[in-house]
């Protein structure tokens, strides 16, 4: 697609062929010119989009599981945009950055037989110049309770219209994209029939400032094309037609402190089991929200939230280094008050190698009252920036005055509430 600053030279010229080329030819011109720049094509609302993006993928095996990629597409704009709007879709998770913004971490799972996709007005995000749309996606590849295994997949048209001229960007071979290997593909399931796995993440593996500009991409391979709208399996395109999950921070309460030696025989490849098979000496307990801390090689944290959450949790390192970070979650104590990662479900992710300055979170919602983390194997003392948790929920709100006059009814009133915010 061209702007109109880029055709102003064609038209002058024209106007200056004008007497050799004759009006019949002008007129053909002029048509090929601008339906070449968009200008016929019909303006894409929220609710209909006239899709001319692909479906695109990072090549490899159609099928495999528990798998994370990154995505970029840079381009150039002559002008301010004034209106923009961007509509994407992806199998089955992606975090969203537009000029090393994030937009929102979206596509979660579609009721069956359809394929959500979101829509973003993006106009304060672009500028005149060179601008980037970068995706960290992820599917999980499984057959679990919401349906059966599908391939990754990814879709994305950011539309630029003006009064003559329509500029699209749109997902198709031209897109560079990387396998991220820093996520294990080979981590355990939470559970049977879970959609999670844990997760374990090596930083020293993660391409750092990917979802900037100036990132270096030349090494990465060209998209791999699937096909366009409408693809099997996701044939049946709609607006997502349910709120977004909100993120709110979720104050954590320093709980316990201590030396950890885990039991010799632990499963050291399963997270939650291995911290859950530790011992502990309670040193301190604070009611005080952790910002600052040192740590030196095998001791924990535990922290204690104000209620159950389905969320996740952010940790800063202001000194980081070469070790181990355990990170379990847990609804309730054990018999001997330590925070039951493996209850019902092995809760629990790893965090290898974070470098200074370095922040994680987890891709994947989980649900917990308790947060513990084990440093180990760290040869050098380690300091923590902030550790927050946040709470994911869809913004619902209940009406006013709804009062049963009994304490009970209203507390399970209130825990139907809370269960449908994380559940609509």
């Amino acid at each position: 697609m061209f702007s109109m600053l880029q055709i102003l030279p064609f038209f002058s010229k024209i106007i200056r062929m004008r007497i050799k080329i004759g009006p019949v030819l002008l007129l053909v011109f002029l048509i090929a010119i601008l339906a070449k720049g968009g200008f016929f094509l019909k303006e894409s609302t929220p609710e209909k989009v006239n899709w001319r993006a692909t479906w695109v993928r990072k090549s490899g095996p159609v099928e495999r599981k528990n798998f994370y990629y990154l995505a970029r597409k840079k381009f150039h704009l002559n002008y301010q945009p004034t209106t923009a709007r961007l509509f994407i879709s992806c199998q089955s998770r992606c975090e969203v950055f537009l000029n090393e913004k994030q937009l929102r971490k979206i596509g979660l799972y579609s009721n069956p037989p359809y394929q959500y996709y979101d829509y973003f007005e993006v106009t304060s995000f672009l500028k005149r110049g060179e601008n980037l749309i970068a995706i960290l996606g992820y599917n999980e590849g499984i057959d679990s309770f919401f349906g059966p295994a599908k391939p990754d997949g990814l879709l994305v048209q950011l539309e630029i219209p003006s009064f003559w001229w329509k500029k699209m960007i749109v997902s198709d071979e031209s897109w560079k994209m990387f396998e991220l290997k820093a996520w294990d593909s080979d981590a355990q399931r939470i559970w049977k029939t879970s959609t999670s796995f844990q997760e374990i993440f090596n930083a020293a593996q993660s391409p750092q400032n990917w979802s900037k500009i100036e990132f270096d991409d030349t090494n990465w391979e060209r998209a791999e094309i699937i096909g366009s709208p409408p693809q099997n399996p996701w044939e049946k395109l709609i607006l997502r037609p349910i709120p977004y999950l909100e993120e709110k921070i979720v104050p954590l309460n320093f709980f316990q402190q201590g030396n950890f030696t885990p039991d010799s025989q632990s499963d050291f490849n399963n997270p939650a089991i291995f911290i859950n098979s530790g011992q502990k000496e309670i040193i301190s307990k604070s009611p005080s929200a952790i910002e600052k801390i040192s740590w030196a090689n095998n001791q924990f944290a535990s922290f204690k939230l104000p209620q159950q959450i389905v969320g996740g949790v952010k940790i800063c390192f202001e000194k980081g280094g070469q070790g181990t970070v355990e990170i379990g979650y847990a609804e309730t104590l054990n018999e001997d008050g330590f925070p039951d990662t493996g209850r019902m479900m092995f809760q629990g992710d790893r965090l290898l190698n974070p470098q200074d300055g370095f922040c994680w979170e987890n891709f994947a919602p989980r649900s917990y009252k308790y947060l513990i983390l084990v440093f180990r194997d760290f040869p050098k003392e380690i300091q923590l920036k902030s550790v927050e948790g946040f709470k994911t929920e869809y913004p619902l709100k209940a009406q006013n005055g709804v009062d049963f006059g009994d304490q009970l009814l209203n507390q399970i009133y209130q825990i139907g509430l809370d269960t449908l915010k994380i559940d609509l």
